[in-house]
């Protein structure tokens, strides 16, 4: 499963899900924490919704959006 930007893809095999998402973040954020609360959200989320396996969620920050001053 694409989007149509391609910013989540989603890959079944079996009842197992892998999910790639692609990401912007703001500029002095905690990468880190944002990314795992994304990654343990949409596992959560995906196991509550459909009950398949959440095999693993791979985030990738394609940039850093610079702040507004």
């Amino acid at each position: 499963i694409k989007t149509a930007n391609d910013q989540i893809i989603a890959m079944v095999d079996e009842n197992e899900i892998t999910v790639d998402m692609y990401i912007v973040v703001q500029y002095g954020v905690n990468i880190n924490a944002i990314c795992e609360s994304i990654m343990h959200g949409v596992k959560y989320r995906l196991t509550e919704l459909i009950g398949y396996e959440v095999k693993q969620v791979n985030i990738n920050v394609e940039s850093i959006r610079a702040t507004s001053v």
